[in-house]
This record gives C-alpha cells, sequence and structure tokens, in this order.
C-alpha cells in the first residue's frame, strides 16, 4: 500500500537515505553548487540518520533505505556515490494516492536524483502518475497537504508556474480536489521550513511570508479564488502556533500533535506539548550543514488517512 497525502496522519512506511562516500566529494570549493553550509563528516551525518530512523521505528514506523532498495542496481548505486544532496530524498518524489510524481530539480547538481528515486519506487510497488518535465522546477520541500484532498504548493525559488499547471494536470480531480498555490518571497527555496500541519485543526506557521502575497485556490477547472493563507486556515477551523522559521518547521509529523524533529526546534516541542501533543528530538547538527533537516530528508510512502 502506499500513499502519504497528509502531514499528521499515522505514518507507515518512509524512504530514507543513509549518507557514505559520497559526502566526502563536499569541499569549500563547490558548496554554492551542493546547497551545503560546510564540509561534512559522513559518519556522524549517517549517526544522525540512523537516530532519527530509530525514532521512527520505535513509532511503528517501516523504514526502507535507498542503497538497500537498490541493491544489484550497480548503475544506481554508482551514481548515489555521486550525488550528496541524495539525502535529502523529499525534494525528489512525492506519493499520491494514485502513484508517485517525480520532481525536477533547481540544482543542476541534482538533475538525476528524481530518477534514482524513481527505481527504488518501482522496487517498492510504487507506480509512477508522472513526472514534471521542462521547463517545470518543483521540489518535494514546497509540496504539503492541508488535509487528504488540499495539496498545498509553494511558488517559491525552486518552483514556476510551468509546475503549477503540470502538477495541477496530474493530480486534480484525480487525487486531489484542490490546490493551494502559495506565492512565496524571494530567497525562500521551500514551503517546509515555514508552514506545517500537524493535526486536522492545528499548523505551525511562520506567518511572515504569507502576508505579502495571497493565495490561488485551484480546482478541476481552474482557479477557484484568491485569499490569505491565514483565511484559509480560519475557514477550516485550524488553529495557528506561531514559531520561528527554519528549523522548528522541519518537522515529520508522526500522528496527529506528534511528531520528530531536531533537537534545537524548542519553539516546535513547546508548541505541540503545550497542545497535548509529543515530540521526538534528535541531535541533527551534520544534517543541518546540508542546510536540510528531518521533513527534507524523509520521503513519506505511506499515511493512513486520519
Amino acid at each position: 500500500m502506499f500513499g502519504a497525502q497528509s502531514e499528521f496522519g499515522p505514518l507507515k512506511r518512509v524512504l530514507l537515505h543513509r549518507p557514505g562516500e559520497e559526502m566526502a566529494l563536499v569541499s569549500p570549493a563547490n558548496l554554492g553548487d551542493l546547497n551545503f553550509a560546510r564540509p561534512v563528516d559522513a559518519a556522524l551525518m549517517a549517526a544522525n540518520v540512523d537516530a532519527y530512523a530509530s525514532i521512527l521505528r520505535a513509532e511503528g514506523v517501516e523504514v526502507h533505505f535507498l542503497a538497500e532498495v537498490l541493491a544489484g542496481d550497480a548503475a544506481a548505486l554508482a551514481a548515489i556515490r555521486q550525488r550528496p544532496n541524495l539525502v535529502f530524498l523529499r525534494d525528489t518524489a512525492f506519493v499520491f494516492r494514485k502513484g508517485a510524481v517525480l520532481m525536477r530539480m533547481s540544482l543542476s547538481t541534482r538533475q538525476e536524483d528524481p530518477g534514482i528515486v524513481g527505481r527504488a519506487l518501482e522496487r517498492l510497488g510504487i507506480p509512477l502518475l508522472g513526472r514534471i518535465e521542462a521547463p517545470g522546477l518543483i521540489e518535494g520541500g514546497g509540496i504539503s497537504f492541508l488535509d487528504e484532498t488540499t495539496c498545498t504548493m509553494g511558488l517559491c525559488d525552486r518552483a514556476n508556474e510551468s509546475a503549477v499547471r503540470q502538477m495541477a494536470d496530474l493530480i486534480l480531480g484525480d487525487s486531489v480536489e484542490t490546490l493551494v498555490v502559495l506565492p512565496m518571497p524571494k530567497g525562500i527555496v521551500h514551503t517546509d521550513g515555514q508552514f506545517m500541519m500537524v493535526d486536522r485543526d492545528l499548523a505551525l506557521l511562520y506567518p511572515a511570508p504569507f502576508r505579502l502575497r495571497k493565495a490561488r485556490v485551484l480546482g478541476k477547472g481552474g482557479t477557484l479564488r484568491e485569499a490569505w493563507l491565514e483565511d484559509l486556515l480560519q475557514e477550516r477551523g485550524i488553529q495557528v502556533a506561531e514559531v520561528p522559521e527554519g528549523w522548528d518547521l522541519n518537522v515529520v509529523g508522526l500522528r496527529p500533535r506528534q511528531a520528530a524533529g531536531l533537537e534545537v526546534a524548542q519553539a516546535a516541542r513547546k508548541a505541540l506539548e503545550s497542545r497535548g501533543g509529543r515530540y521526538f528530538s534528535f541531535d541533527g547538527r551534520e544534517l543541518c550543514a546540508g542546510m536540510g533537516g528531518p521533513h527534507c530528508a524523509t520521503l513519506p510512502l505511506r499515511r493512513t488517512p486520519c
């Protein structure tokens, strides 16, 4: 079974990548090309990922690792050894109820990543619903769900209108009923550092980026209306817990009001625990050196609906 059309439905199955020798390719000379803050310690980053995987498994989540899924595929394994960014699998694909959509990456160093992940998804029994083609650009960190039938897509530095049109054609009226397009200010690459649903009636939000331009609400027939994101949340009875942008929003829902994230994300912990939830944390400092957190590192394969 597959399909992860929620951010808070009980998480059942994920794909992760345990970083290895490819991290030796990160150097001061290519930090900009790879979007890393600094060179990293591969063993320490792998320990970060393993600590996170342990939390997931303890909470009943089936964890697959990319290289293990692709065992025997010599070409794919060779490609992995050349791709440090593959530790951040979320950006490469999104798994809908009807199948996976492979993204088209903005960074030139990540152009091959979705194809590698697509081979793994095929082995895991997940069919391909479609892929974003040139000139479209979108990454999984810019896609999330308000509920099981309402998808959001950030129109940010790594996404464009071509991808919006392609995504609408692929999912509207079949996988989802409504696509909410969130125009983001320049300098923001994804929405998962700004906005995260943690229950049907609770969102973590850094509101400033969403107060500049209204969201476009799309249906199968085209644009239904424009509205401010905070108004859309209020209409649905969704309470907002304001938190700082960044790591406090880069969390992975395990079930309603329970999430896994970084030890440094104390605002997220407070927001959840003060509302009867739980926060499971791990030391992900080396992971953060790659400019990503647990949400970036996780490709959800299956959630059960709430």
